[in-house]
């Protein structure tokens, strides 16, 4: 949708435009993890080590809006633009994957969501005006962009020691997932680990340039054209990321989660009796994964994310109560603290250049073109410094660390001189 006029003797005009779009992205894919056999003896013999199949349920909206404002001079112009934008993307996946011999001899059923959200804001105003004197060509814009993951998590089931290391990992793909899915176990699958992560990363943008030119026709054999301009350009960056993992077995995480879903009982599992929760209940014939990869491939991983989400969330509020982190090499979920401080970082770039510049024209076919430009560009970024980054999880508590602030500055003066002969003109 737009709308376009224009006022004032058509000096002064006025666009407006809107835009909604939608698109289902739903898709397919097929992978696979390899290793090196022998790396020092023979490191091109490679060998299969887990097929992967997936399903990507996807959908994306975009709004996209756009004002703008425009005025006639007299030799001149200004204007203003302005423009919005959004994403909204909420991506899932369900997974399965096959270890073969070299991959554990294992079964993992993955499930995950991922909703990302970008904004922008952009400015732009223009300006351009012919003098006497000279030619003016003037821009301020600013911009400002989020990027944000608010809530990704993935959940994984787990079926051990299946018997994959039997199958032959040179045969077909297709023959190696159907062998391979002949072997799971829907009661056999279960609930290993949950992993979450969010961030939210964010950057403004302000530039300024202005430019001078000024032709000046010395006489029929030689004409100059002379040009001088600057430009500064600010950006300002910050990122923020934080993230958690842990198993869940029974105990008081496997109690609340059956107290949520009491007719869990149905299927024998019970938090007195069971130390693990399985696949089987959470399964949802709701959901539809088509004719999946030509219906080579069988994929029947259809948990129900809304069963799933209230596990994470059980899980997390779990965690976020706890005193300490756990002990242990499977302990339950809490913020991992390195992971969480380590990829945070902040800073600004100032970047500045100048110029001047003219060029000869020295009868019909010999033209010279020389000036200097003098560009800088100056980086200030501050992260965590980590004296043991291996140490063991402090939660609640911060890992040990130092504030590092790294300041960059780099200048260069860059002269050219070009010269231009037209044979075809002398």
């Amino acid at each position: 949708m737009s709308f376009e006029k224009r006022y004032l003797d058509n000096r002064f005009g006025v666009f407006v435009q809107g835009i909604i779009q939608q698109q289902n992205l739903t898709s397919n894919r097929l992978d696979a993890n390899y290793t090196q056999i022998a790396r020092t003896v023979n490191p091109d013999s490679l060998a299969l080590t887990s097929l992967n199949l997936y399903f990507y349920p996807r959908e994306e909206k975009r709004y996209n809006g756009t004002l703008t404002f425009d005025y006639d001079l007299e030799n001149g112009n200004i204007a203003l633009m302005n423009m919005l934008s959004q994403s909204k993307s909420n991506t899932n996946y369900y997974q399965q994957q096959y270890g073969l011999e070299r991959g554990g001899n294992n079964i993992h059923y993955y499930v995950n969501e991922s909703p990302k959200t970008i904004n922008l804001i952009s400015n732009i105003l223009s300006y351009n005006q012919k003098t006497p004197l000279v030619d003016i060509d003037a821009t301020l814009s600013h911009s400002y962009s989020e990027n944000i993951y608010p809530d990704s998590w993935t959940i994984t089931f787990e079926q051990l020691s299946v018997g994959t290391d039997k199958i032959d990992d040179k045969l077909p793909p297709v023959e190696i997932a159907r062998l391979a899915h002949q072997l799971v176990d829907k009661e056999g699958l279960e609930l290993r680990n949950v992993e979450t992560s969010n961030s939210f990363l964010r950057q403004r943008d302000m530039r300024a340039s202005i430019d001078f030119s000024k032709d000046i026709n010395i006489s029929d054999l030689l004409s100059v054209k002379l040009k001088t301009g600057a430009m500064y350009l600010y950006t300002k960056r910050n990122y923020d990321y934080n993230y958690g993992y842990g198993y869940v077995w029974f105990g008081e995480i496997g109690k609340r989660i059956v107290e949520a879903f009491p007719w869990l009982e149905e299927y024998g599992i019970k938090p007195e009796t069971n130390e693990r929760i399985f696949l089987l209940p959470f399964l949802d014939p709701d959901i539809n994964v088509g004719t999946f990869l030509n219906g080579n491939y069988a994929f029947d991983n259809t948990v129900n994310l809304d069963y799933m989400r209230r596990i994470k969330d059980i899980v997390v509020d779990y965690g976020m109560n706890l005193d300490a982190a756990p002990t242990g090499g499977a302990g339950a979920w809490v913020p991992n603290m390195h992971a969480s401080q380590a990829w945070d970082y902040s800073g600004n770039e100032k970047r500045s250049a100048g110029y001047i510049m003219g060029t000869f024209r020295i009868g019909q076919s010999l033209s010279i073109m020389t000036g200097v430009r003098y560009q800088n560009l100056t980086t200030s970024y501050r992260a965590n410094r980590f004296y043991n980054a291996s140490a063991s999880n402090p939660y609640p508590n911060e890992l040990p660390h130092i504030d590092t602030t790294v300041t960059k500055t780099h200048g260069y003066w860059l002269p050219a001189v070009n010269i231009k002969f037209d044979q075809d003109t002398a």
